[in-house]
């Protein structure tokens, strides 16, 4: 007897083919050790690994006052990062906030209160998330392109909200350290540069002592032949 397969059910072998071949972990699917899909329909992502040296900066908790010496740096060396936003910050900064757009930056969404706990429900959670991002797009005119919960809590209802919401959730593999008050520029400049890999996420602050290590940072990335760029353009290589 000959068997007849149509398209979608030839799609549809090709499709199991290629989660059979992924690992599963407590997180969900591993693809290439480091990109990892949330089992609740969001992703969660800190690295992509390649052979290509990019890194991408994002930069948390703008804007504040220490922004336009971040902004500033960036701008004298042709660097573009991923601003993580907080929504309170935006509601008072509002000029700072539009001048990370029109710089050429990414946005992301940092949460509105930046005061989460494991305690928070998730009514509390995806409130916040969507009052952060009204106050973003209302005062930028974009939307957020990720999400990152305060000091990179996650657990299950974090990541249910971002789900519901239509978030991915990125977070980073390397540590500046730099809202460390103990830590020097040198110390911070360290922290990047000993730990950062081909597709690493670094994460940074908008604080003085961030714009301060930036020059260096920069340099020694890119005499060790790193590109810099936002966390999507990371993504899309």
């Amino acid at each position: 007897m000959k068997y007849r397969y149509s398209w979608p059910t030839i799609q549809l072998g090709i499709i199991l083919f290629a989660l059979l071949s992924f690992t599963f972990s407590a997180e969900g699917l591993i693809v290439e050790e480091s990109i990892i899909y949330g089992y609740n329909s969001t992703r969660l992502l800190w690295n992509q690994a390649r052979s290509r040296r990019v890194v991408a900066f994002t930069i948390d908790d703008a804007p504040n006052r220490y922004t336009d010496d971040i902004l500033a740096v960036l701008g004298r060396y042709r660097v573009r990062a991923t601003f993580f936003l907080i929504g309170s910050h935006v509601t008072r900064y509002p000029e700072i906030a539009r001048r990370i757009v029109q710089a050429g930056h990414e946005i992301g969404n940092h949460s509105y209160f930046h005061d989460y706990t494991n305690n928070t429900s998730l009514e509390e959670l995806e409130e916040d998330i969507r009052k952060a991002e009204r106050a973003i797009v209302e005062t930028v005119g974009k939307v957020p392109v990720y999400f990152r919960p305060p000091g990179g809590l996650i657990n299950e209802r974090i990541k249910k909200a971002c789900g519901n919401l239509g978030y991915g959730i990125l977070l980073w593999d390397v540590d500046s350290r730099d809202w460390d008050l103990r830590e020097k520029e040198i110390q911070i400049v360290n922290n990047v540069v000993n730990q950062v890999r081909p597709g690493s996420v670094i994460l940074l602050h908008s604080l003085p002592q961030t714009a301060k290590a930036l020059p260096a940072i920069i340099i020694r990335l890119q005499d060790a032949g790193y590109t810099i760029v936002p966390a999507t353009h990371l993504f899309q290589h």
